[in-house]
């Protein structure tokens, strides 16, 4: 049986050096070779003083984006949208390493981000320390319970490898950023300067440094258990516009593989689609490849089994586009007959507000979870005594005063909320990303989640 992929993606203030560190990871772990540096060092030149040679191997790939209130191309040493590349451990284990914004107007793309990752890295640039777009990451990862497996303070050369610099934001990191962490242990803090190499395998020129370094944290990071038996296959499509009509081939999707193992033999059972029209909605496998990513080459492999967390393409002769995109409308999630996918209109979920939100029963949000889109309201708020005050408030949508309450920053409420339409999403901890949700408002995310139960 082949390994799960291992997703583990890179988080902080913009500008805090971590497309630079995710690129450093590829070169340590021989995705890019010296030639392929040297080529990369010579483009890095030719464009300026932001790039390098490790942060291009990502910005090469960025789409170009517009500041739509000025009306002009954005940064482009910005990362804007979550771009992965592919390693192979010495252990056998493939592993993602997923370079994510850290610009807040990009905060659906740092979400979606989030929701790839099994582990987290966190970093904060040295000469800036803990930033707020270092706080509003940290209180995402708490939400979707995603555990941080290393604090790296980065760029470590700009303030001349000072040891007292160093020692002043372990305490502020301590002080600030550990307390929105506490859904998992204390995670190392490390110094490195990604670009000159020191504290990636070695101390180098910080022989004060006695600690793990970056190298060593990654490769000693592994996800939680993942489900990996043959009736627990969760297959995630992210809409019609991951479908695709290929002359020759027919209908292909992309989507992640977030559980068990995917053979070319197996039915893929779709959900909610089965359960909204009474009866099973299944695909036999014409064939399957990997999707690829920044480090591997387009090649027209097929393969015959495929382990979890994999990005995978896989064609399906008795679909067409047209077809997909109305089964796909209320979202896409695969199973097979042994274990079908859960779906659900009535949940119990811890929520966590990362802006400020008058909540009371009733509220209409919307709501999105692997792929799937629905209305939500909250049914039933929690005794929060001591914590949130409760206040009376007059809903935009009520003639009467409610009781409700005025969330602050990271505030959390457990509570039920209830789904206009049914969407696919699991309560099972094992199954880790298949729990979580967002919540928008006025066209502007207010919350992430995790289900709890399925009522």
């Amino acid at each position: 049986m082949p390994h799960p992929d291992t997703h583990i993606a890179i988080f902080g203030h913009a500008k805090h050096g971590k497309s630079t560190v995710a690129g450093r990871l590829l070169h340590e772990f021989g995705a890019i070779d010296e030639r392929q540096l040297e080529q990369l060092t010579e483009r890095a030149q030719q464009k300026g003083k932001d790039y390098n040679a490790y942060n291009l191997a990502y910005l090469e790939r960025r789409p170009t984006t517009y500041a739509k209130e000025m009306n002009r191309q954005d940064d482009e040493s910005r990362t804007v949208v979550p771009e992965r590349g592919n390693v192979r451990l010495s252990s056998g284990r493939m592993l993602s390493i997923i370079d994510t914004p850290g610009y807040s107007r990009f905060l659906n793309n740092i979400i979606y981000g989030a929701h790839l990752s099994d582990l987290a890295l966190l970093v904060v640039e040295a000469s800036s320390g803990v930033e707020a777009g270092t706080l509003n990451v940290a209180r995402i990862l708490r939400s979707f319970a995603i555990p941080v497996v290393g604090i790296f303070v980065t760029k470590m050369d700009v303030v001349d490898y000072s040891e007292a610099r160093f020692r002043d934001l372990c305490e502020q990191i301590e002080k600030d950023l550990l307390g929105e962490l506490d859904h998992c242990p204390a995670p190392p803090i490390v110094p490195v300067s990604a670009l000159a190499g020191d504290g990636v395998r070695t101390a180098g020129q910080m022989a004060w440094y006695r600690g793990p370094k970056l190298v060593e944290v990654v490769e000693q990071a592994k996800a939680s258990a993942v489900p990996m038996l043959d009736d627990s296959l969760h297959f995630v499509v992210e809409g019609s516009k991951e479908v695709h009509s290929l002359p020759g081939i027919g209908t292909v999707i992309v989507g992640t593989l977030e559980s068990g193992v995917l053979r070319r033999t197996d039915r893929l059972l779709l959900e909610p689609a089965s359960t909204q029209r009474g009866e099973a909605v299944e695909f036999p496998i014409k064939s399957m490849q990997y999707a690829r990513s920044i480090t591997e080459r387009r090649t027209n492999e097929t393969v015959d089994e495929v382990a979890a967390r994999a990005i995978v393409s896989v064609a399906l002769p008795d679909l067409n586009v047209r077809r997909a995109g109305d089964l796909f409308k209320r979202g896409a999630v695969f199973g097979t007959a042994k274990r079908r996918p859960t779906v659900a209109e009535l949940i119990e979920a811890e929520v966590f507000f990362f802006e400020p939100d008058t909540v009371y029963e009733g509220k209409e949000y919307v709501f999105y979870t692997n792929a799937s889109q629905s209305v939500a309201h909250i049914t039933r708020l929690p005794q929060m005594e001591g914590s949130a005050p409760f206040l009376h408030t007059r809903s935009t949508k009520m003639r009467d005063t409610v009781l409700a309450f005025q969330t602050g920053e990271a505030d959390s409420i457990r509570t039920t909320i209830r789904l206009k339409f049914p969407v696919c999403i699991e309560a099972d901890p094992a199954f880790q990303r298949l729990t979580r949700f967002i919540l928008k408002h006025n066209n502007k995310i207010v919350a992430c989640g995790r289900c709890l139960a399925i009522l």
